[in-house]
């Protein structure tokens, strides 16, 4: 008996050294490669790419769950399957629900969630009677609750589950030589729980070797995304086993690219490589342009000789990609296989069977009947859909009257509205699976003589699926409703994913950037790329505080911290996998409408191979008339008959030759709407930065110059953790009813996580040393503002009606450029509006902010609101979200900053209270010595509308004198403060700057 472990850089290398050392050529000694689930088909390949005896007789290949059937074959047929964990855990929760506090919920997700927590606990070695239910706050709650609900599942479940049986496989093993003569390899593993290492101890002590590969950085740069302990882990277990252990760590070299991303990727020390066409970041503003500049890439190659294998294609998010991906591969003709499952719930035949089920549980509706009688295997029966809105059938009699008697499927709903318990319903579903077998047989080859073979692979799976599932109902239940037999099918398919493998030998492989298992690629696309790594936020049943207010000596893994991690290392695996090229592709702007902060990873690899980022628009532009598609025929034609307009540095990074015809690019246009108007649209940012400083805004818009971006918190991150907690609160308020008795701590509490991950500061705060105080600190922050906000709406008859409300009608200038934007806030009350704008720090003399441009969107919002909502406005105002805003004078304490017109009917509106007070506590007004008259600085000297059509007028002059191209340094008196051209701007002072003095058609002075 013997300890190997194997160890490089990266998960697959290290188990490609361990695989190489295999030595298969003595039948007598059988050799086992356990690998995670999903990597069994990749190792196959791996070994028979890799070992000099390619017959694999003695060699086989198997997951963690299988290497414990494996180990039990001979005792343990029963073996409980994860639809039936989830249905004990439902019933578990219903069987405990009276003596429940919080948890007594019992959807689908619900009970997804709970199972999963009750494995997690059941890997970590964690029994129900260890749950401390006198834990501090919310978490003994939890836990007296969690508590029942385990130790409930345990004495329902009679069959060992998954963890069970992994614990008894290594029981087994202790007391068996069936592994006497086997070499037993565990390969591409990120981490194991403390099961595997039970087992791992069990096997050790048996069998006739094990060997492990793990990662283990060769720089202290990045070690911290490595998981440390996997390799003293196994070394502690050796010891107790008394076996001695080897370490094998071969001295290799990569190639250039690949040796810099193993160490500058996620490195604190700079590492610089040659690019010579092997890295390159797509810039995109929309998911098509993404996934069609990846098809013309992937074609373009395969013209040049590549095969489509020689692809991957890792997404960010598959459900968010594949439609896309279907539609545009299927234009350039690309065969493709994506790696995800589909719940059972959503194959062909369980919609059928719930449509049946629908019509009798809605009671004959109109939408229930279509959908039914619209059911591909069903033969879609439009004369029956042409007499439901005839007829306007929407309930049982009129059915019954008008095509009870011609459809052939009545006896089925007949028979259903008799059912009374599990086994009538498990009848009727089979009685259906009958009635629609010859349809489904024939739409099943359809499927295949089209070569959707991966679409009839996953339905032909459907009805062993659907039968285990009434079979495992008909076993827990006895008399039950329709609607909760429904409940109880949906929770076992909707958790019941259904797998095929590749359907193509020669065709891309698009998989999940984060849980998809690869092999080493000669070109890899990352899609999506400012989505990853994924990130995890304790916002579950569970948080790791939580877990850790219980558990002193046993420890609850993963946490969510190990999870990110992980997620983190897995990212870093795979850019070390492309061996000629590595694609990265990102959106610009996010759903918001912000601009996409780069993700660590990417400004690494920019860095490592001094690269900036192109855009995808411009990679291949061709133009083609109408009809010539068509008549080309083919895709080569296509390729190689039309002039693609190339960037040369592109061109050089993609090694695209000029044999098609490739041109260079003309030279960018210097008319001033090309240049900094891209598809005719501005923010209002960008205008008001223009006023700042012409050279400031040619600098950022024109010659798009960045600031480095640093991977730590600042002040414009706590703006935005403001921004977005003030949001998520006013929608919270608003769900509500607008009921102010809110907790705002346990707001804070809850959403704290879900804030970060929005404005994607997850991974910054994750980084952060002092962590804790930062969390203090932030949630000081939200603390102060979400307080105002009630503190202001408790004398306010205002209510927020719209929140980050967009808009795109405002056309200005003599170009007609679409001004862009979005509202934080837009309240109303009766026949008035106001405009809110979150501020965390200093909002300055609004009038003269105005007069200067620096500030043009409150009124340009209500340009736009008012016309939108034919209502008038009531002011327009900054809500002050500074933490502490008294350093200025009494104004500045005022919660709500800016205008409204002199009118008591506004004002009072706008402050219940300044008529018992007689003055307001949150604008800056009081009671003139005038009846009915108000002073302070939050009264205008003018109507709201002259401010706002002064403000469209300074935007119209903007976009002109952008256009004409000016772009003189001449800032305003702040503007140079925290500027970050200074360097290249060459300004001085003495040049002169734009002084705050009271000109203009209005008193700029409040």
């Amino acid at each position: 008996m013997s300890v190997k472990l194997y160890i490089s850089s990266t998960i697959l290398d290290s188990a490609k050294d361990m695989i190489t050392a295999i030595d298969n050529s003595d039948f007598s000694v059988d050799h086992i490669v356990v690998v995670p689930d999903k990597f069994s088909l990749q190792m196959e390949n791996l070994l028979l790419d890799t070992l000099s005896q390619k017959a694999l007789f003695n060699v086989r290949v198997m997951g963690m769950t299988e290497l414990a059937g494996e180990i039990l074959k001979d005792e343990d047929d029963n073996i409980l399957s994860s639809g039936e964990s989830l249905l004990l855990t439902q019933k578990a929760i219903e069987n405990v629900r009276e003596n429940l506090l919080v948890l007594n919920k019992s959807n689908i997700n619900f009970c997804y969630e709970i199972n999963k927590i009750i494995m997690q606990l059941k890997s970590s070695l964690v029994k129900g009677n260890d749950l401390n239910e006198n834990a501090k706050g919310l978490a003994g709650v939890k836990f007296h609750d969690l508590r029942l609900i385990y130790n409930e599942y345990e004495s329902l479940r009679k069959m060992n589950d998954a963890n069970s049986r992994l614990s008894l496989a290594t029981q087994k093993v202790k007391n068996s030589d069936v592994f006497q003569n086997t070499k037993i390899y565990f390969a591409c593993f990120d981490a194991f729980t403390k099961e595997a290492y039970l087992l791992l101890k069990s096997l050790i002590s048996s069998a006739k070797e094990v060997s492990v590969s793990l990662a283990r950085t060769n720089n202290i740069g990045n070690d911290y995304i490595y998981e440390k302990d996997i390799f003293q882990k196994l070394v502690n277990v050796a010891s107790e086993c008394n076996v001695e252990y080897s370490v094998i760590e071969k001295n290799k070299r990569f190639f250039p690219q690949k040796d810099a991303i193993v160490r500058g990727v996620y490195s604190f020390n700079e590492v610089k490589c040659k690019n010579d066409g092997f890295y390159t970041l797509l810039s995109a503003s929309s998911i098509y342009e993404e996934i069609e500049s990846i098809a013309k890439i992937i074609y373009y190659h395969i013209t040049k000789g590549y095969h489509y294998k020689d692809f991957a294609v890792m997404l960010s998010d598959i459900p968010n990609y594949e439609n896309y991906i279907e539609n545009i591969f299927s234009l350039f003709d690309i065969p493709y296989f994506i790696d995800s499952s589909v719940c059972a719930d959503q194959t062909i035949l369980a919609k059928t069977i719930f449509e049946f089920f629908n019509v009798v549980l809605s009671h004959y509706s109109s939408q229930s009947l279509k959908a039914l009688f619209s059911d591909i295997l069903l033969g879609k029966e439009g004369d029956k859909i042409e007499k439901i809105e005839l007829f306007k059938i929407d309930n049982k009699f009129k059915y019954k009257k008008y095509i009870g008697e011609e459809n052939q499927y009545d006896s089925v709903f007949n028979e259903l509205e008799k059912c009374e318990n599990a086994k009538d319903f498990g009848d009727i579903i089979r009685k259906i699976l009958d009635v629609v077998r010859v349809n489904f047989t024939n739409l099943m080859d359809d499927l295949e003589n089209r070569a959707y073979l991966k679409e009839r692979n996953i339905n032909i799976q459907a009805e062993e699926i659907i039968v285990e599932a009434i079979d495992l109902i008909e076993k827990y239940e006895g008399k039950i409703s329709l609607s909760e037999y429904i409940k109880k099918l949906k929770l076992i398919l909707s958790f019941k994913e259904v797998l095929t493998v590749p359907t193509y030998v020669d065709g891309i492989f698009v998989g999940d950037a984060t849980s998809s298992s690869l092999l080493d690629t000669k070109i890899i696309f990352i899609v999506g790329g400012e989505k990853l790594p994924l990130i995890n936020s304790d916002n579950g049943f569970l948080s790791d505080e939580e877990l850790a207010l219980n558990f002193e000596d046993k420890q609850v893994q993963p946490t969510i911290r190990m999870i990110n991690r992980r997620n983190r290392f897995r990212l870093f695996n795979l850019l070390s996998k492309a061996t000629q090229k590595l694609i990265l592709t990102y959106q610009v702007l996010n759903e918001e409408g912000k601009k996409n902060e780069l993700p660590s990873y990417i400004s690494s690899l920019n860095r490592i191979f001094d690269c900036e980022s192109i855009k995808a628009s411009e990679l291949f532009n061709f133009v083609y008339s109408s009809d010539s598609f068509a008549a080309l025929g083919n895709r080569k034609s296509f390729i190689q008959n039309y002039y693609f307009v190339l960037d040369k540095q592109i061109k050089e990074r993609l090694s695209i030759e000029e044999d098609l015809g490739f041109v260079n690019k003309n030279e960018i246009s210097h008319d001033g709407e090309d240049v900094f108007f891209e598809s005719k649209r501005a923010r209002v940012t960008q205008l008001e930065q223009y006023f700042s400083c012409p050279f400031k805004h040619f600098v950022n818009y024109g010659l798009s110059l960045k600031e480095k971006n640093i991977n730590e918190f600042e002040v414009k991150d706590i703006g935005n953790v403001c921004h977005r907690g003030a949001e998520l609160f006013a929608r919270e308020l608003y769900n509500k009813n607008f009921d102010l008795k809110i907790n705002v701590d346990e707001f804070i509490n809850q959403h704290f996580c879900q804030i970060l991950e929005d404005e994607r500061l997850l991974e910054k705060f994750d980084s952060v040393d002092e962590k804790q105080s930062l969390e203090k600190y932030l949630k000081k922050h939200l603390r102060s503002l979400l307080g105002d906000i009630l503190k202001e709406m408790e004398v306010s008859r205002f209510r927020p009606k719209y929140l980050e409300k967009k808009f795109d009608q405002l056309k200005v200038g003599e170009k007609q450029i679409t001004l862009v934007g979005k509202v934080d806030r837009i309240d109303e009350c009766g026949d008035y509006f106001r405009i809110i704008d979150y501020k965390t720090g200093n909002t300055g003399n609004i009038l003269k902010e105005l007069y200067f441009g620096n500030k043009l969107q409150l009124f340009l919002y209500q340009k736009v609101a008012k016309e939108s909502f034919g209502k008038r406005s009531a002011g327009v105002f900054y809500f002050s979200a500074k933490f502490d805003f008294s350093k200025t004078g009494e104004d500045d304490k005022k919660v709500l900053k800016g205008l409204t017109e002199n009118d008591k009917e506004v004002i009072s509106l706008l402050d219940t209270q300044i008529g018992i007070n007689g003055k307001s506590n949150i604008l800056a007004i009081s009671e003139a010595a005038k009846k009915d008259m108000y002073k302070g600085s939050a009264i205008a000297k003018e109507k709201l509308s002259v401010y706002e059509n002064y403000a469209k007028k300074i935007a119209d002059k903007a976009v002109n004198e952008i256009c004409d191209g000016y772009i003189e340094a001449k800032p305003d008196e702040d503007s140079c403060i925290w500027c970050p051209y200074s360097s290249i701007c060459k300004y001085e002072k003495t040049n002169g700057i734009r002084k705050k003095d009271k000109i203009g058609d209005f008193d700029c002075e409040e």
